[in-house]
């Protein structure tokens, strides 16, 4: 069976995206804490809605605070059309380009649908700055030049064997000579050790492949 990946291809939108979310709580009641102190100062008010209101303010940050530590990205876009890459051409809502007429490809490979975006965070629980904790899988992407002019395409990585399946296309078309080097341990996230290794199960393909 030929080896291919597909997927969801995310379309993302323009504009402002004015949905409410963790960080926006945080950071939102924060500046109206300040603002609302600034205020009082200036006209040297105090009374018990003025506290009232500084307690309402803490406790949404405290809210978003927490919020943030259970959330999933909503990115400002919307899941529609399929990519799917094989060995011999890349197709995207069934246009298809074939390896021989793309140049400069390059691609990135992030999270999968609800992986943890923040697996290092040192605060753990305590996430005050705000943010999703959870992916929405969308933010990996290929790019790439063809007769057609320049192309950027945003996909959803559904699950950990999804990823896989691309990483190992990936590095298929790596030992096929479609994508340079650089480019493919920049999109894999490798380090040193990793790059010297995949450089040697190139050589070793190369030559079990002219034996």
């Amino acid at each position: 069976m030929e080896n291919e990946f597909k997927s969801i291809i995310f379309n993302p939108r323009t504009g402002i995206d004015f949905r409410l979310n963790s960080a926006r709580l945080i950071y939102g009641s924060l500046g109206i804490m300040i603002l609302y102190l600034i205020l009082t100062q200036l006209f040297q008010t105090t009374s018990e809605t003025d506290m009232a209101v500084f307690i309402i303010l803490c406790l949404l940050i405290i809210v978003g605070a927490r919020w943030s530590f259970n959330e999933k990205q909503k990115k400002f876009g919307y899941l529609d059309g399929e990519l799917k890459i094989t060995e011999q051409n890349i197709s995207i809502n069934g246009k298809e380009y074939d390896w021989q007429e793309i140049s400069n490809f390059s691609f990135d490979i992030q999270q999968v649908l609800n992986e943890p975006l923040w697996e290092d965070d040192s605060w753990g629980a305590y996430r005050f700055y705000g943010g999703p904790s959870f992916s929405q899988g969308v933010d990996s992407y290929i790019d790439f030049d063809s007769t057609y002019g320049h192309i950027r395409t945003y996909f959803q990585l559904e699950s950990s064997s999804h990823k896989v399946d691309l990483v190992n296309l990936i590095r298929r078309h790596f030992f096929l000579g479609n994508i340079e080097l650089q480019r493919t341990y920049n999109g894999l996230h490798l380090e040193y050790e990793q790059i010297q290794e995949l450089k040697k199960e190139k050589a070793q393909w190369a030559n079990v492949k002219s034996s």
